[in-house]
């Protein structure tokens, strides 16, 4: 009878823990295993912050009048608001920025805004 070398000892070892994290993995790409049900998004805590963002910036460009938030779509995610759409003016631009940027737990703002040139 041949002696076993270790690194054959381990493989029974090293196959199950596969195994066992490769079931984990297939119930979240399943969409099982977590709150935001498998929407690709964050989940968690990390979603409910991303959600009072939104609805903070879009609360506060729309309270804003010096900013025509008609044509603005929002975004967010990680914390990071994304602007994107159309605004007439490049000052609207620069304001709407200014106004996402200034609400709570926002790390960034990215924007996208397009001013139509006349």
């Amino acid at each position: 009878m041949r002696p076993v070398s270790s690194g054959a000892r381990w493989l029974p070892v090293a196959v199950m823990l596969a195994l066992v994290g490769l079931s984990g993995c297939t119930a979240l790409l399943m969409g099982g295993g977590s709150q935001g049900g498998g929407s690709g998004g964050p989940t968690g805590a990390g979603a409910s912050t991303d959600t009072m963002i939104l609805e903070q910036v879009r609360r506060a460009l729309a309270a804003d009048t010096s900013v025509d938030g008609s044509n603005i779509a929002v975004e967010v995610s990680r914390q990071v608001v994304s602007l994107s759409g159309s605004v007439p003016s490049a000052a609207q631009r620069v304001r709407a920025g200014e106004i996402a940027g200034r609400v709570g737990q926002v790390a960034a703002v990215r924007n996208f805004l397009r001013v139509p040139t006349q």
